[in-house]
């Protein structure tokens, strides 16, 4: 069942989120970090967060935003020491982080593209829980509820070397606008335009 993210869903979304997205600068920031940086996205107003419950449990969510300049401003001006605080114990461990931090803030720049502001921002599933349509069906209702508050073109970033998820994207209609490099890796930009229903125009 999907349905919208919940507050009380935040630790079960961080947990999959440091279990799925390994490969995320993100989770390596802590549970804490991503915690307040979720909570930001429940309150911005300016995102779509929904998750797959089955049997009581969260299995696979999905955070997607339709202003990225927005969501980012709201979150560093009411977030900004939170996500701070929660950033230190992991910089303390790993002092190389503070450069990926760093970079992180250059994000927007690298993956920008004029009139483009609508993102989606991170899926993961469950392994027991994908080849099943799970993360299609997920991306049709964020782009379905993106649509219904009048975005028309959305993109997303991936790892180039990501095949499953670039393979994917690919099925839905969405093409790769561009690369560019973050955090060190090859990064695909894909983009796609939207009906007023939400569906990919090929």
């Amino acid at each position: 069942m999907i349905r919208e993210m919940r507050a009380d869903d935040l630790p079960s979304v961080v947990a999959l989120h440091r279990k799925c997205l390994t490969n995320s600068v993100l989770a390596r920031f802590g549970e804490r970090f991503l915690h307040v940086l979720y909570r930001s996205y429940l309150e911005s107003g300016v995102s779509v967060n929904l998750v797959v419950e089955d049997e009581g449990m969260v299995k696979a969510f999905i955070s997607v935003t339709t202003d990225l300049d927005g969501q980012s401003a709201y979150t560093f001006e009411r977030y900004a020491w939170r996500l701070a605080r929660a950033l230190l114990p992991a910089i303390l461990r790993r002092p190389w982080l503070v450069y990926r931090a760093v970079e992180s803030f250059r994000y927007r720049k690298k993956a920008g593209l004029p009139g483009v502001e609508a993102e989606m921002l991170f899926i993961a599933v469950e392994p027991e829980l994908r080849k099943r349509g799970v993360a299609t069906d997920l991306i049709g209702e964020a782009l379905r509820r993106m649509a219904a508050r009048g975005v028309r073109e959305v993109k997303v970033s991936t790892d180039r070397d990501n095949a499953p998820v670039n393979a994917l994207l690919a099925r839905l209609g969405f093409a790769v606008r561009r690369e560019f490099t973050f955090h060190g890796k090859r990064m695909n930009l894909h983009t796609a335009r939207l009906t007023p229903r939400g569906e990919v125009i090929r």
